[in-house]
């Protein structure tokens, strides 16, 4: 009977290492950015997002504990225009009265090539919520030189949504003919973590 308890404590424990959580990557806001760039009538307008956070869950030994948590705050929507900024948080474009945040959340990581990820996930944007999947490009891990006992993480993300897909732009403002559909988007954060 001792010998089949040891037998099952020592696969409990087994069990309790497997299972361990995956590191938590924290964003350092001061060396990150959220940017996008549209089309409006011949050339490519650009804007960004002030306000954000998030954290990374990466294990790049067992895919399956990674995770990534995303939320930004619509309002904080800056294109160097403080009208046309007024104009997308109205009921035109984001409606960020009745939809503040936009959020993404991680289902599945999956390993492309070194350094390169393909992160599915759902995307929320109003009152829609996508499937979508994320290259995710880990640029570098390293010990913080100002804290030994800390690593940093460099991450980027680039890919393109349809803002149709998500209802941003109704009536008028819907047509592609004056802003484009595709919205290309670029994410590049720097994050820490505990070693």
């Amino acid at each position: 009977m001792k010998k089949i308890g040891m037998i099952a404590m020592m696969f409990m424990f087994s069990g309790t290492m497997l299972a361990q959580k995956a590191k938590d990557w924290k964003i350092d806001r001061s060396h990150s950015s959220v940017r996008f760039e549209v089309k409006h009538l011949v050339s490519m307008t650009p804007g960004k997002f002030d306000d954000f956070s998030g954290t990374i869950a990466f294990d790049q030994k067992d895919l399956k504990n990674s995770k990534v948590t995303f939320e930004i705050d619509v309002n904080s929507i800056n294109t160097d225009n403080e009208k046309r900024d007024g104009h997308l948080k109205s009921a035109d474009f984001f409606n960020t009265e009745k939809y503040p945040n936009m959020k993404f959340e991680s289902t599945e990581f999956l390993k492309k090539e070194d350094g390169l990820y393909h992160v599915k996930g759902k995307l929320t944007i109003k009152d829609q919520t996508k499937d979508v999947v994320l290259p995710l490009k880990i640029t570098g891990i390293a010990d913080n030189p100002w804290n030994k006992e800390a690593q940093v993480m460099g991450v980027s993300i680039h890919t393109t949504i349809k803002r149709s897909d998500y209802g941003v732009g109704v009536g008028d403002y819907a047509s592609d003919a004056v802003i484009g559909d595709e919205v290309e988007i670029h994410i590049a954060m720097e994050l820490g973590a505990d070693k």
